[in-house]
């Protein structure tokens, strides 16, 4: 007799995640609850496969540092992530994830390092996806959303990360890319919770000026729901001239697309040390922690 396969949809955090069923009569298999254990094995088998690229100079000793720490390195395609888990994130009660995007010439090791301090104290899972960004082999805001939604099925498969609300953060070039990943996300699967961008929202900014942001944010200026519900803390520093002008004049026009886009941005200023992934300072530190925590 034929049997006949039924295709079943379970929700994983507004992922899709598929199991086959058996015929009638026959008990159907049970999906593992992702768990601790189950997420403390993930980690800890195989954290640093063959065919991850490789890191050079201050690189090597920062995922030394990762992976002694209890990360993992995980390929997607000719590149790579990777996922730290701290273990305070198991017990917390209003879990976080933060979904990072460097930026130019950066890897995730190298964000892993700046954030691995802050995320302990605040329980946060982290994500760092190695994406190229700044250079030729850079992928598309849309390579990038496809990749967070498998990324985020897979690590969910082992680790409980569908009970947290995920942040997406991008630093510099990664920070200015964010915008444009927030607005496909409203259009697909509202996965995000709330986005954190530091020092960027201008794309090519010593040819094209502070205005002018990624070609997906410019497509939907017209677009008065582009980035409906998202709540996104903004940060600059007077001192950054990266872009050749102070930072502060640019992530204004980052703020002003959220709001008036139907989310909403807070911008947080300071005049501190440059450009650096994270506020270098404890006020900025302590706000960033503040508004995550209370949305």
């Amino acid at each position: 007799m034929n049997k006949i396969i039924f295709l079943n949809f379970i929700s994983i955090s507004a992922l899709v995640a598929f199991q086959f069923g058996c015929a009638k009569g026959e008990s159907s298999p049970e999906i593992e609850p992702a768990t601790q254990a189950t997420c403390e094995s993930y980690l800890a088998t195989d954290p640093n496969p063959a065919g991850i690229p490789a890191v050079s100079g201050g690189g090597i000793p920062q995922r030394a540092d990762l992976l002694a720490a209890g990360g993992k390195l995980v390929a997607i395609s000719n590149r790579y992530y990777a996922v730290y888990i701290p273990n305070g994130f198991y017990s917390a009660t209003n879990k976080k994830l933060i979904f990072n995007l460097h930026g130019t010439g950066g890897y995730p090791e190298a964000e892993w390092n700046d954030w691995n301090a802050f995320m302990a104290s605040q329980n946060f899972a982290f994500i760092a996806l190695a994406w190229g960004g700044g250079t030729p082999a850079a992928i598309t805001d849309t390579q990038i959303y496809s990749d967070m939604k498998q990324i985020l099925s897979e690590v969910a498969l082992k680790c409980p990360i569908s009970e947290a609300k995920n942040w997406l953060f991008g630093f510099s070039v990664g920070s200015a890319f964010s915008f444009a990943v927030a607005v496909l996300d409203r259009a697909g699967s509202n996965l995000l919770a709330g986005q954190l961008a530091v020092s960027g929202s201008a794309i090519s900014p010593m040819s094209t000026g502070k205005t002018i942001m990624h070609s997906t944010v410019e497509s939907n200026q017209s677009n008065s729901v582009a980035v409906s519900g998202i709540k996104s803390w903004l940060y600059c520093d007077n001192n950054d001239l990266d872009h050749t002008w102070n930072m502060c004049t640019e992530m204004p026009y980052g703020r002003d697309f959220i709001n008036n886009h139907g989310g909403t941005a807070t911008l947080f200023s300071a005049t501190s040390t440059g450009h650096h992934s994270l506020p270098s300072n404890s006020a900025g530190k302590s706000a960033m922690a503040t508004f995550i925590n209370s949305n």
